[in-house]
């Protein structure tokens, strides 16, 4: 029987580097859940094969999750023929693929007499079936993934990292009684020509330093920022602006957050929970602040977190209201499709100015972005329909894109080539038509993720958005420039 073929890296330089761009991609790509072995964009029989098999009625072609027992014609999963860490079971792909796990079941139970199932297993991954690369930990590390503790229950394993594929192997580790095993795996068609990254010469969007005189000067700004400051007496001052991250689970909101943190106390500083896990891992609103670099006080602006988008947690458009107006009040738990009672607890019945939402910002995966429409058609459906809700309440909307150093190489390399990329500026227009905003209101962005320091430029891309941000926020509250000069007058309300 075949063994596993040695694990090196593709020698295409070209390819090479958009695998490399993947590889060290960011670690929440959940939202690309579409089965590639079975389902619409599933394989042929031929397409699984397997190092061993028992016989015939315990081959690969049986391998499909939810296969089940059928009495002399299959015993429902793949079976080796041995017991060893050298079997493994493989797909071939319809096409090139971005791949973001893998979904495991054991044998099927019929009689519950034969208790098959992998516990663990590795997973590779090759472009031409003959050179084949591991999933990796962070650390460089093989990754050795929990597989299944009983026949029939789905685990499913996301990889650190998305990777770019035409095959994938997954090697059993560690197994009950014997090796058996029925599968899926997690990702999207998707293939750019490696010829298509590169840099131009000059910057699709102006505007930008790559510099720590930038760098500093963005940070002073931010420090000494003072909503709508130019237009209001030197006896009113409004106290501070809210912005609400929204966006689907994985788009990278709360690893935004956090790179804005990190920006600010100069190094990795992970104040919101972030990560892979398959749902969000946000669970409250929460209203962050976010402190000066130099004084360690609070800034005028707040960085409001909430629950990821998903298929089963839709935000209902009275939610939407609520929020927007300034009825929730910091650290508080709801489910964004089930509508908030104003009896609950610290709900806030009387909201001021500065309790509302004065701009929205959408998150979303640029690696996602070709499949938006067959990944999370609900939740691209809910963001439009809040759209109306939102700007009905006259609140800018913004959409960073995140992720985008894994659609080029260059910008993985470093971020100062952002824009010069034209893929990056591709999905920037792509997004802004979709979602009907300006270009110069979708912003792309690489988070601290994999990184163990601060990166200036990753530092400059956030601070440089969120100043952006700010600015059109004080646009927006000209509008009612009259009623906060009432209401915030020092002799009239003391809020701050």
């Amino acid at each position: 029987q075949s063994r596993v073929a040695p694990y090196v890296l593709c020698q295409s330089q070209s390819m090479n580097e958009m695998l490399h761009s993947l590889v060290s991609a960011c670690s929440e790509c959940k939202i690309c859940s579409q089965h590639l072995v079975s389902g619409p964009q599933g394989v042929a029989d031929d397409q699984l094969t397997a190092s061993s098999e028992w016989d015939p009625l315990h081959g690969p072609r049986w391998s499909r999750l939810h296969t089940v027992f059928v009495s002399r014609s299959h015993i429902g999963g793949w079976a080796a023929k041995v017991n060893d860490k050298h079997q493994y079971i493989q797909v071939k792909f319809n096409r090139v693929s971005i791949v973001h796990g893998v979904v495991t079941q054991g044998r099927s139970n019929v009689n519950d007499t034969c208790k098959q199932y992998v516990k663990s297993y590795k997973v590779f991954h090759s472009m031409d079936g003959r050179s084949w690369t591991p999933v990796r930990e962070r650390n460089g590390e093989d990754k050795v993934f929990r597989g299944n503790s009983d026949q029939e229950t789905i685990e499913t394993s996301y990889f650190p990292c998305p990777v770019l594929a035409n095959f994938l192997r997954i090697n059993p580790q560690a197994w009950n009684e014997h090796i058996t095993l029925r599968f899926d795996v997690l990702g999207h068609h998707k293939y750019t020509d490696p010829k298509r990254s590169h840099v131009e010469e000059n910057a699709w969007r102006k505007g930008i330093e790559w510099s720590s005189e930038f760098l500093d000067g963005l940070k002073t700004k931010l420090e000494n920022y003072v909503p709508i400051k130019e237009a209001l007496d030197c006896d009113v001052s409004f106290p501070e602006v809210n912005i609400l991250f929204l966006g689907p689970t994985g788009g990278g909101k709360s690893s935004f957050l956090n790179t804005v943190h990190s920006a600010f106390r100069g190094k990795i500083f992970n104040q919101a929970l972030s990560g892979r896990a398959p749902t969000s891992m946000t669970t409250k609103f929460t209203r962050y602040t976010v402190l000066s670099s130099t004084t360690v006080e609070p800034m005028r602006f707040k960085l409001c977190d909430t629950r990821g988008l998903e298929p089963s947690h839709i935000m209902t458009s009275d939610n939407m209201r609520l929020i927007l107006e300034g009825h929730l009040p910091d650290i508080f738990m709801f489910d964004p499709g089930v509508t908030i009672s104003s009896d609950l607890p610290g709900f806030v019945k009387s909201p001021y100015i500065h309790d509302r939402i004065h701009s929205v910002v959408f998150f979303l995966d640029a690696t996602s972005v070709d499949a938006m429409h067959s990944m999370i058609p609900e939740v691209v459906q809910n963001i439009k329909s809040l759209q109306s809700a939102i700007y009905s309440h006259n609140v800018p909307i913004f959409i960073i894109l995140t992720k985008v150093d894994c659609l080029c190489a260059h910008v993985r390399e470093d971020v100062q080539n952002v824009y010069r990329c034209p893929l990056v500026e591709q999905s920037v227009n792509k997004v802004a038509e979709e979602f009907g905003l300006r270009r110069n209101a979708v912003f792309p962005m690489k988070n601290f993720e994999n990184e163990g320091e601060i990166d200036d430029n990753v530092s400059i891309l956030a601070l440089s958005h969120l100043k952006t941000i700010l600015e059109n926020v004080d646009a927006s509250l000209f509008n009612r420039l009259i009623e906060i000069k009432e209401v915030y007058g020092q002799k009239k309300l003391n809020v701050f």
